[in-house]
């Protein structure tokens, strides 16, 4: 008796939209509006890949730690940015953030009215997404000086603010410029609905995903359909 056929399920979705343009699935901040909207930017000159682990939960950390320093690879420099509520008065825990920041030769400004601190921390540090826990977010700048001033210029709305605080990150249009100017990637961390997380890689410079993800089964989705990186719910 012939044994029926297996297909090994893919571990790993990619969605690769070359170039950049509207994709539902991830927001993006709307300032003029004070909201945020689905995604519906386009960019020639930017391409975003979407990169999410649907294997083992137990792998996930394991994994985005593999893929991040594969996506900047190309980049002379690279920086963790950390966003996170600046107290006031100055809170022993905002105070202590700082101080371990400047240790690790960081940028560290205050934006937003003073509302928020920014710190652009050299990559080559052991940062962590969970640096300023749940009081901001991090993500990774490639590109350029640090970033930290030119930061604090965008993250200046009400929206942002929210946002930053409450632990998301999502580009908006003058983000997209800047990037887009200064030939800067922007990467960032993604859930999907039932939790599985990933990366948003935004950037002027193509990837090669089987050389990021390894050699693991993959789904990719092109164009406007990499939204299903995130709304696939088969």
């Amino acid at each position: 008796m012939t044994k029926p056929e297996t297909t090994i399920p893919a571990c790993v979705a990619c969605g690769v939209e070359a170039p950049l343009g509207p994709n539902e699935a991830l927001p993006e901040i709307a300032e003029g509006e004070g909201t945020v909207v689905s995604g519906r930017a386009s960019r020639n000159a930017l391409f975003r890949y979407s990169i999410l682990w649907r294997g083992p939960h137990s792998e996930t950390e394991s994994r985005i730690a593999t893929w991040l320093p594969r996506i900047v690879a190309s980049f002379e420099s690279v920086w963790w940015i950390a966003v996170w509520s600046a107290g006031e008065p100055v809170t022993i825990r905002d105070a202590m953030l700082v101080r371990r920041f400047e240790r690790q030769k960081a940028t560290v400004i205050k934006a937003g009215n003073g509302s928020l601190n920014i710190a652009a921390i050299p990559f080559e540090n052991s940062i962590g997404w969970d640096a300023v826990g749940t009081s901001g977010t991090m993500f990774v700048v490639a590109g350029g000086p640090p970033p930290a001033d030119d930061l604090a210029q965008l993250f200046v709305t009400d929206i942002w603010q929210r946002s930053l605080k409450g632990g998301r990150i999502a580009p908006s249009e003058q983000v997209f410029e800047w990037l887009d100017v200064g030939r800067r990637a922007l990467v960032y961390r993604r859930r999907d609905h039932v939790g599985h997380a990933g990366l948003v890689a935004i950037t002027p410079r193509t990837l090669e995903l089987p050389v990021v993800v390894g050699q693991v089964p993959m789904q990719m989705f092109y164009g406007a359909d990499a939204q299903n990186v995130w709304l696939d719910f088969q």
